[in-house]
């Protein structure tokens, strides 16, 4: 599609609409859902971000407790602070520690003696009498408005996250690559079941597509840049990947491409000296987002070498217990990557499946084709192998991280096909881009 100002006036003008409509009906359907159980944690989640910058401690013992340890603080400040503008502070960690009395009914869910401990120094932080009422009740009592505002700030990242795969499409190839990744992401059945309850996945999945976009305008630089465009693709990006790895661990998926990215560039840097911005803008990048990663998380700032262990022994240790008490373990690598296929296909929606294995199947041919990998199928690769061998549970939020790669690689698709179709109703050829190595059109 020729980039006129009516035909992006007219691709921004559905777009929007698109976003606005799907947030609408996710925000509908929060209004008429129950509570979610693990809104519970993620809520009482907030209390980290009050303990750090409201009650200014970096160093109280409840940072070395199983919620401070078992997953990164970022984002867990990120709905504090919404939250808190909300006006709807957590100064206690009550809602976690009625999280975790939940399961303390059900046969082997706290794990061994260890694991019991870890657990029973959170609920011994609630009254006793509120969680009696509570295994009473068996549900939490939520205050006025709380819930309402919590999932409000997953119908805003719901938003943002479609923005910015618009963005990255269009920059990628064009307004139709673009407009399809969005609606894909938009309406994939992953998303939608995740947009109108609270929950961490989608606001990492968004700071995962932001770091994309940012890798992607890195790579367009050339030998040299500006120092302020330079500077501000460090903040921008390295802030995204501190923020995507900090709010939840499967979302280092972008890390991992991110290391390849700086690889590439030091690979073109060793054969050609002058071309060093990339390598140097990337080295920031990284550089930024570990300091952000330990500075905002003060279970790291005592041990940090103890703390980064710790993100990844405690959800392991709590998939070794759910496995034990729980049905749908996948312990063989063949169901874990058959059950990522599913999902990645949306298979209980024919079409949507249809229209997704054929625009991948296209990009694998094309990608073949060039022998070589670009930004986004390198994602994609990288997200299918790491997801696809971890896979504890056949259950959505694990399965997210494939979602963006997967619609940016359709809405390629579609827009190569577009433009081939536009070809032959003009009369003449329009060469599938990226084919030759052309840019976007």
């Amino acid at each position: 599609m020729s980039h006129t100002p009516r035909n992006r006036a007219i691709v921004l003008g559905l777009a929007a609409l698109v976003i606005l409509t799907l947030v609408h009906w996710s925000h509908r359907r929060s209004q008429a859902s129950g509570s979610h159980a693990d809104e519970a944690y993620w809520v009482g989640s907030a209390y980290y971000f009050d303990l750090l910058f409201l009650q200014g401690e970096r160093r109280h013992e409840d940072w070395q407790l199983l919620p401070g340890r078992e997953n990164p603080a970022l984002g867990k400040h990120v709905i504090g602070a919404w939250l808190t503008l909300s006006g709807h502070r957590t100064p206690t960690l009550d809602r976690i520690g009625l999280f975790l009395a939940h399961f303390s009914r059900a046969p082997g869910a706290w794990g061994d003696e260890a694991d019991q401990r870890k657990r029973e120094d959170v609920v011994q932080r609630v009254s006793p009498d509120a969680v009696r009422d509570y295994l009473q009740a068996g549900e939490i009592t939520w205050e006025p408005g709380l819930l309402a505002a919590a999932r409000r700030l997953n119908h805003v990242f719901h938003a943002l996250n479609m923005m910015v795969v618009l963005a990255l499409g269009w920059c990628l190839r064009g307004a139709v690559a673009g407009f399809v990744a969005m609606l894909i992401t938009g309406c994939h059945p992953l998303v939608t079941q995740h947009a109108f309850w609270i929950n961490i996945d989608l606001i990492a999945l968004f700071f995962v597509t932001a770091t994309a976009l940012a890798l992607h305008r890195v790579e367009q630089l050339g030998a040299t840049t500006s120092r302020p465009r330079g500077a501000l693709l460090v903040l921008l990006g390295g802030g995204c990947l501190a923020f995507a790895c900090g709010s939840k661990m499967n979302a280092s998926v972008i890390a991992l491409v991110t290391a390849g990215c700086w690889l590439g560039a030091l690979a073109g840097w060793s054969r050609e000296r002058a071309r060093r911005a990339p390598l140097l803008v990337l080295t920031g990048m990284i550089v930024l987002s570990l300091v952000l990663f330990v500075a905002l998380n003060p279970t790291l700032h005592s041990d940090p070498l103890d703390g980064m262990l710790a993100l990844i022994a405690e959800p392991r240790r709590t998939v070794e217990i759910q496995s034990a008490f729980l049905q749908g373990y996948l312990s063989e690598p063949l169901d874990r990557f058959l059950a990522l296929g599913r999902r990645m296909l949306a298979s209980q929606h024919p079409w949507l499946a249809i229209v997704i294995a054929a625009g991948l199947g296209q990009q694998v041919v094309m990608t073949l084709r060039r022998r070589r990998l670009d930004l986004v199928m390198a994602w994609w690769l990288v997200a299918l192998v790491a997801v696809g061998l971890w896979l504890p549970f056949d259950w959505p939020r694990y399965s997210l991280p494939i979602v963006p790669p997967t619609a940016l690689l359709v809405g390629r698709a579609a827009e190569d096909l577009f433009r081939t179709l536009r070809g032959r109703w003009r009369g003449g050829t329009s060469p599938v881009p990226g084919a030759t190595g052309d840019a976007p059109g």
